[in-house]
């Protein structure tokens, strides 16, 4: 494909000079026509594929429409569509949407035949027929994916797919295409970016130049201008509406669609790649800058860079935490990834992994388009073929990427210890789920290199690893209705812990026994605010102090403590809070020494209100659907909901996270999933008795 690009000509005979696009409203206001709507079935009358005529690959041909830009607004859109080899295309606006989740049902005219579109392409061309672009003399031919592409011929899908990086490079405008208001408060509005975009402006911060560090005169506008956005004092809007409509720009469906990262990469002029969310517009730079601010708001809050802005700037104390949450809920994350694909550093550094960067941020309908809408940025010698079954396609990507780089760690995605499989290998990444979904990630220190993994006949990837422990024993708490139980179980897996922590005297001269359970919770780190805490914790941490009271409570239930005591063999029930605060931290750890919690003379310890355990509820929910387990030799760990009893706990080489294997037969093996164990997982110098271990070849399927 690469090699193939079609250039096209600086010198054109039908060249058409661009339209006036700097204001923010194309055309006037007009009324919204009734969508023409079938109702019927999408028989092969409605469906007609009399307009496509074959196209001549050798020649690269596109198809191209024109709008009737002289149509009334209630009437039927009405486009022709014209064939051209792509070296020799006129200018053309190439069109960038949503296909949405409703199949075809809105009728148009296409060469004089009816033709099915979807609801969101059919708003969408009923707004632009009426732009500067598509009107007059001088109106530029769309390219629009649904209509100019035989969707239902396989072949030629396939063809066009592999042009459509050409396409969006070559196009004079790429119009981006968010929707239009239905009149209620899940409208967007352009204003704030626009107001964020010219302080920028003004500052003389170009983009190269986003990343420097606030100042206070971006501190007072902020004060100054943003926070009536915020608080609703800006009187063209009530309060709610304006929040919601700068809320509802960045939660747009349009920047979670695959296609839209390889679209907005290949845009050849940012001024010339305009936003559209019914009459109104923005461009590129406007939409970076203003997500750069953002960034940059969040960034700086990160880093405590406030502190000494404070003193000079009291009125921003007021404002601070609302102006971060908006930075926070309003910020762009897909912008940020486009920006770094821009790079061809990055690219070159990346490679295939791209493909499954972006499955971390975006879905496609089709599901091999996680593969083939990235392959105009991607260099990977893959041909779009959509007869090939999602696991095939995914298959393929992740062989092609094990030849060019190491791509181990995106094993996170993979294994059968999840559902949704789609006949997936067990080793094959699944771009169909993102890794914060479900996967066990957590902190991975392992450096464990051998020769790269192959794949063999059969679809086997072998790889070189050791095998560290066996699963004993697999607990999944599940969804529990309230904080109540959660308090009840993890207070038990704590003292269960630590009744089973003897079978491992190493670790437990790493990391109190206590705290393995905690670092299993927390999968290795604790974010409080803006700040990482690692395991061990010190008895200064917040978190500590918070475990300790929950071990308190758990102490202050008489059902518990006869348990609990005889479990752990102490003879006077009511010794046990004080032997479990004692393996909280080791004893020689600099705070250790500090007052034991304290019980009244009714039994109950003297912690906070019940809110202090919130934080479990958190961590709790997050790992709702994950096994914890524990395995021969004593640890802990948490890992996929599918663990078993039985499956075995490796390191494989170039993954540095810790993997679940499940034995199929005496050669074969399963990949199950990611995991994180404490105290094996992150600390080297307990990975280094397994370093003699003897490597032996793992064969998944």
């Amino acid at each position: 494909m690469h090699g193939m690009t079609p250039k096209r000509p600086h010198n054109r005979q039908n060249f058409v000079s661009a339209p006036n696009l700097t204001g923010g409203v194309l055309y006037a206001a007009f009324s919204v026509p009734d969508l023409a709507i079938s109702t019927g079935a999408m028989n092969e009358r409605k469906m007609s594929t009399s307009i496509y005529k074959p196209l001549d690959r050798d020649k690269q041909e596109i198809r191209l429409l024109y709008l009737d830009w002289f149509s009334r607004d209630e009437e039927t859109i009405t486009c022709w569509m014209t064939t051209t080899p792509f070296a020799t295309s006129p200018h053309y606006a190439a069109l960038s949407y949503v296909w949405g989740e409703q199949p075809p049902n809105v009728e148009i005219t296409v060469n004089g035949t009816t033709f099915l579109i979807t609801e969101s392409l059919a708003l969408a061309l009923m707004y632009l027929r009426k732009t500067e672009l598509f009107q007059g003399a001088g109106h530029f031919p769309l390219w629009a994916d649904a209509i100019c592409i035989n969707q239902t011929d396989p072949a030629e899908r396939g063809h066009q797919v592999k042009l459509m990086g050409s396409v969006f490079s070559g196009a004079r405008y790429i119009l981006s295409w968010l929707g239009a208001s239905n009149g209620g408060i899940d409208g967007i509005n352009f204003d704030m970016v626009r107001d964020v975009a010219a302080h920028v402006g003004k500052r003389g911060r170009t983009v190269k130049q986003a990343s420097k560090s606030l100042t206070d005169e971006d501190f007072q506008w902020m004060t100054r201008s943003l926070g009536p956005y915020r608080l609703g004092s800006n009187l063209r809007m009530s309060k709610l509406r304006y929040r919601a409509a700068t809320y509802n720009l960045a939660r747009s469906p349009y920047w979670t669609r695959t296609w839209i990262v390889q679209e907005m990469v290949l845009a050849s002029h940012p001024q010339r790649h305009l936003f559209f969310y019914g009459s109104e517009h923005i461009n590129y730079h406007q939409l970076k800058d203003y997500n750069d601010f953002l960034d940059q708001i969040i960034k700086e809050g990160h880093m405590g860079f406030l502190d000494g802005v404070r003193g000079r700037l009291p009125e921003l104390k007021v404002v601070w935490r609302d102006l971060r949450r908006f930075a926070l809920v309003r910020h762009i994350a897909t912008l940020r990834l486009v920006s770094e694909i821009r790079s061809l550093k990055y690219r070159a550094k990346k490679g295939s992994k791209i493909i499954y960067d972006v499955s971390q941020h975006c879905s496609s309908t089709d599901r091999r388009d996680a593969v083939y809408g990235l392959l105009g940025i991607v260099p990977m010698d893959m041909q779009p073929d959509y007869e090939k079954s999602v696991a095939d396609v995914y298959r393929e990507w992740f062989s092609c990427s094990l030849e060019k780089s190491d791509t181990m760690n995106m094993l996170r995605s993979a294994g059968i210890g999840y559902d949704g499989t789609d006949d997936l290998s067990s080793w094959v990444p699944n771009l169909s789920r993102t890794v914060n979904d479900r996967s066990i990630v957590g902190t991975g220190k392992w450096l464990f290199y051998t020769e790269r993994p192959i794949v063999k006949p059969g679809n086997i990837l072998s790889i070189h690893g050791m095998l560290l422990d066996t699963l004993s024993t697999v607990d999944h708490p599940g969804l529990m209705s309230n904080l109540l139980a959660m308090q009840q179980w993890f207070w038990w897996f704590g003292v269960d812990s630590l009744a089973d922590s003897g079978r491992n005297k190493y670790v437990q001269k790493r990391l109190p026994p206590l705290q393995a359970a905690l670092a299993v919770l927390h999968r290795g780190q604790v974010k409080v605010g803006d700040s990482v805490e690692y395991f061990p914790l010190k008895p200064s941490s917040p978190r500590a102090r918070r475990f300790r009271e929950l071990l308190a409570w758990g102490c202050s239930v008489k059902e518990n403590r006869a348990a609990a005591a005889e479990k752990l063999k102490i003879s006077d029930p009511g010794d046990l809070l004080q032997v479990l605060d004692r393996n909280v931290y080791f004893p020689d750890a600099d705070g250790a020494d500090q007052p034991l919690i304290t019980v009244d003379p009714h039994g109950f310890p003297s912690i906070g209100k019940w809110t202090d355990f919130e934080w479990l509820e958190v961590e709790m929910d997050r790992n709702r659907h994950n096994a914890f387990f524990r395995t021969k030799d004593g640890y802990l760990g948490i890992g996929p909901p599918g663990t078993v009893p039985g499956d075995v706990l490796c390191v494989l080489g170039r993954l540095t996270y810790l993997a679940v294997l499940r034995p199929l037969d005496d050669s074969t093996w399963a990949f199950v999933g990611t995991c994180y164990v404490a105290g094996l997982s992150d600390d080297k110098a307990v990975q280094r008795q397994y370093r003699d271990l003897p490597i032996k070849e793992f064969n998944l399927r």
